[in-house]
């Protein structure tokens, strides 16, 4: 061999370790915008219960009570039929079907929007009756009740956000939901303060659904705003993928999107009902471990921010490769985020496990909420680190267009080993606050492990093949 010539193994080598140090790059890029997006937007109903609470421990308790109603019954249900839009627009971006990508946006929000007729309807006439069998406070009912009814008023502007958001996402925007909230969640506050507290303006109570409903719109506003400012934009060309309004075909053909988005509602809401039973659980346990376990929620919900992000990013690039008819560059994808998965992963869970006995100071000054929360911090990092793997190959799994596996996954890990184990470790052996976590994270790791091997050992081709079809 020459001394000018260039090993063939060592340019292979060369090519792998620019396509790593690329898809790194692009994964970072794409994921630190959406960690600062989804913080923001989980302060805006924080803002509420924080001004709420001035008024008095019933109105706290029951927009708390109001606010997760909400959330179980109606705001999962849209995030989560909004994922078939990581899937099929970012697809059909990828191929460069640009109108479709606009269609795709059409229709999924006159889907949701459809579809949240029957639980709006509930929310205004039906939820008083279904609370008051489960809250014993009249007066709770009551007002949680009124708040259901008054933040239907907000819902619409959630769904354009939601899946607006997911048109841009597709087309590699990912800023702009960022920008966004950077500026109305302070927006947000001084609605919250000016319609629940103020001495002139304020509404009381009801104050908090309207202040919330309004911030809802601002944020679907934002979007059009931020297309609108960058609509000569020759990098980012919002624009590109827009056809202009097609009301007729935004209500045909739902099937692709129902066969994506229920999935999707299932993985969503079974994971967040979960945790929600967890936190009841611990309530049967007393009051000291209720407040621990409110703590070391808030935990998981911040830790969880950043391995979401890589997940929504990693569903994006997926699906662009797929879309592009690119099955070798869509597997090193794959691998790439699944290890950069694995790496935050365990850098959480360093950060979790070596701070355990300062972190619970930040958030309360009992000592023995600190003692048992700083005790229970090492089987939270246990299950947050496969939490973080799981969230990362869902976002594969949306990427690929299989969501249904993961809806099933979900719903056996959860319910036939997770919750049941989680009692039996908490109540029957003893095991208290760490006996739920211990169970639920069994079922995490399960989770994790599952779709790691389900997404890594893929027939890429036939992947290509049933997007194509779902055009």
């Amino acid at each position: 061999m020459g001394l000018n010539s260039v090993d063939p193994w060592e340019e292979q080598n060369h090519e792998y370790d620019q396509l790593i140090r690329r898809e790194v790059k692009l994964l970072s890029r794409s994921c630190f915008p959406l960690v600062i997006s989804f913080l923001l937007q989980n302060s805006l109903s924080m803002a509420s219960i924080f001004f709420v609470g001035r008024l008095g421990s019933a109105e706290l308790s029951a927009v708390t009570l109001g606010s997760m109603a909400a959330i179980i019954t109606g705001f999962s249900a849209v995030q989560g039929l909004a994922t078939c839009l990581d899937t099929l627009c970012a697809q059909s971006f990828g191929a460069g079907r640009y109108a479709l990508v606009g269609l795709y946006f059409q229709r999924c929000t006159a889907l949701i929007l459809t579809c949240f007729i029957p639980v709006a309807l509930f929310w205004f006439y039906g939820a008083e009756y279904v609370l008051q069998f489960l809250v014993p406070e009249p007066h709770l009912v009551v007002l949680s009740s009124l708040y259901l009814r008054w933040i239907i008023l907000g819902v619409p502007g959630f769904v354009v956000f939601e899946t607006g958001k997911r048109y841009l996402q597709a087309q590699g925007i990912f800023n702009a939901s960022t920008y966004i909230l950077c500026c109305v969640a302070p927006i947000n506050v001084v609605l919250n303060y000016l319609l629940i507290l103020s001495p002139t303006y304020g509404l009381g109570f009801i104050g908090a659904p309207i202040a919330v409903s309004i911030t809802y719109y601002l944020m679907a506003l934002g979007l059009l705003l931020f297309v609108f400012l960058n609509r000569n934009n020759a990098e980012l060309q919002p624009l590109k993928c827009w056809g202009g309004l097609d009301l007729r075909n935004a209500f045909r053909n739902w099937l692709a999107l129902f066969a994506l988005g229920l999935p999707g509602v299932i993985m969503v809401v079974s994971e967040f009902l979960a945790f929600e039973a967890l936190t009841f659980m611990a309530a049967y346990l007393g009051p000291t471990h209720l407040a621990a376990q409110s703590i070391m929620a808030s935990l998981c919900l911040i830790s969880f921010q950043v391995p979401f992000a890589v997940g929504i990013a990693t569903s994006t690039r997926v699906a662009n490769l797929v879309g592009a008819g690119l099955p070798n560059s869509a597997k090193h994808t794959t691998k790439v985020s699944v290890v950069f998965g694995a790496c935050l992963a365990v850098f959480n869970f360093s950060v979790l496990y070596f701070a355990r006995f300062q972190i619970p100071k930040a958030f309360t000054t009992e000592q023995d909420v600190v003692d048992m929360v700083a005790a229970t911090i090492p089987y939270i990092a246990y299950m947050t680190f496969f939490d973080q793997i799981t969230a990362v190959t869902s976002g594969i799994l949306r990427g690929q267009g299989r969501q249904a596996f993961g809806s099933k996954l979900n719903l056996f890990c959860y319910y036939v080993i997770g919750v049941p184990v989680a009692y039996y470790l908490a109540f029957h052996v003893g095991l208290e606050i760490r006996g739920l976590w211990v169970g639920v994270g069994g079922s995490l790791a399960f989770i994790g492990l599952v779709q790691w091997w389900y997404v890594t050992h893929v027939l890429w081709d036939d992947i290509i093949a049933q997007a194509e079809r779902n055009e």
